[in-house]
């Protein structure tokens, strides 16, 4: 571990006393107050599992469940445990202590093996064809054992647990080792020779299982022995996105901690509070999230202005349908730099939501008072409709989904957009005489003209 993550563990280690159980826990109050209740009766039982989509809390909960457990007020005031000022709460906030057991997927040995005889081949092969910039993220790590490249992303990725709960644990694995990584055998034997051991410093211990459901039947197996009859003071948290995979013998013997999407809601007040910079791009980066507050920090790198204008420039071209001018937009709508396209063509979807929202309370004559999700781009809105009253939003929304369904299943990126491009200038249907939009638009009456782009303006 670096100096900087040192540093920021330290920060960690001197939280005021004042801060709750469940403070990092963006939402799940349902959760939370279950388990809050079980801490105060102290009737906690030996095993839980948390189950949900990415990013919605597994880890937030348990590692501040595992740090009352831990908590040297837990036994004799409950109720104010953690206290995040005992020494078990300071080694616990930066996931150090003795009696805190993480298990987490690593690749197995014959996986190690294959990869070690790949990377010597191919590094054989074109250690003099390949150029110093041709470099991959396999071969910043070509002379590094695979195991000691295993050690050290995993000691990285729990000192980002401890500043984050929501950093995904195996975010710093290299690519090459995703596909390979699950609990091995081994992992579980070390984890129940630990269990019948004394604790060391607190009066019990805590094990958390990340991706629980990356056990394979044997280890399952084994690690369904301990479960079965776990020694005094012996606590497992699992946590899994799918609990599908796991036995229904292991399954039983857990409390089962089912986690819900993340309302739209507590994210953008997460949000509000860790990014207060982000402004009006807090309801669009919410909704974008599909519930995953750790998507919705991912989103919040991004250039919320510049995806905007180029959403609605993509429209404004689609209106005027120059092949040459949509060819510029294509590279951008599926660039990394703004999340791809499934951001891309996201934040393009909810602008159109907006325009049906407008479109409706002008047919109906009310404000229904809806919040928009692109606030900042009310104008370009109104100005759509302006331009092309008979535009169709739902026409374009299934335009665009059918676009996202052909890019999931691969099809060429150009020729989707392309048609994609087709689809959305025949949904904004023709564009007004410039007489009967004169009376909605202050630059018509003046220029006596609208042009298409007006929309981006």
């Amino acid at each position: 571990m670096g100096r900087k993550a040192k540093a920021e563990s330290s920060e960690l280690a001197n939280r005021s006393v004042e801060e709750p159980l469940f403070y990092q826990v963006v939402g799940q109050k349902a959760a939370c107050f279950y388990l809050r209740r079980a801490i105060e009766n102290q009737r906690v039982a030996h095993a839980y599992l948390f189950t949900g989509q990415a990013g919605i809390g597994k880890s937030a909960i348990a590692l501040d469940f595992a740090a009352a457990l831990l908590c040297e007020k837990f036994d004799s005031d409950s109720g104010h445990a953690p206290c995040r000022t005992c020494v078990q709460c300071q080694l616990t906030a930066r996931l150090q202590h003795p009696d805190l057991h993480i298990v987490a997927p690593i690749p197995g040995k014959a996986a190690v093996r294959r990869m070690e005889e790949a990377r010597k081949a191919s590094g054989s092969e074109n250690a003099e064809e390949k150029p110093v910039s041709a470099t991959t993220q396999a071969e910043d790590y070509a002379e590094v054992p695979i195991t000691e490249i295993v050690d050290k992303k995993l000691l990285e990725a729990i000192a980002e647990k401890a500043q984050d709960p929501y950093v995904p644990v195996l975010l710093h694995f290299p690519v090459l080792l995703l596909r390979s990584l699950s609990i091995l055998i081994e992992q579980i034997r070390i984890l129940i020779k630990q269990t019948y051991r004394m604790p060391f410093q607190a009066r019990r211990k805590v094990f958390i299982l990340f991706h629980a459901d990356r056990m394979n039947i044997n280890t399952q197996n084994a690690f369904l022995k301990v479960l079965e009859e776990p020694p005094p003071h012996t606590h497992f948290l699992l946590a899994c996105e799918g609990e599908g995979t796991l036995l229904p013998t292991i399954r039983s013997r857990c409390q089962p901690i089912t986690l819900p999407p993340l309302l739209e809601t507590d994210i953008e007040e997460a949000l509000q509070k860790r990014k207060p910079e982000l402004g009006e791009s807090v309801p669009l980066i919410a909704r974008l999230a599909g519930g995953n507050f750790w998507q919705a920090m991912e989103l919040a790198r991004i250039d919320w202005k510049a995806l905007q204008a180029l959403a609605v420039g993509y429209l404004a071209e689609c209106a005027r349908l120059d092949p040459s001018e949509l060819e510029k937009f294509y590279e951008k709508l599926l660039s990394e730099e703004f999340g791809g396209y499934r951001i891309a063509l996201g934040t393009l979807q909810l602008f159109i939501d907006d325009v049906a929202i407008l479109k409706a309370e002008r047919q109906i004559g009310k404000d229904m008072h809806l919040i928009l999700s692109h606030q900042g781009c009310r104008d370009r809105a109104e100005k759509l409709l302006n331009i092309f009253q008979a535009a169709d939003p739902e026409r374009a929304l299934q335009a665009l989904q059918t676009a996202c369904d052909s890019l999931e299943r691969g099809y060429t990126p150009n020729s989707v957009l392309t048609a994609l491009s087709f689809r959305l200038h025949h949904a904004l249907g023709p564009k007004q005489d410039t007489k009967s939009t004169a009376k909605h638009s202050e630059t018509a009456q003046r220029k006596g003209k609208v042009r298409n782009n007006d929309i981006t303006s």
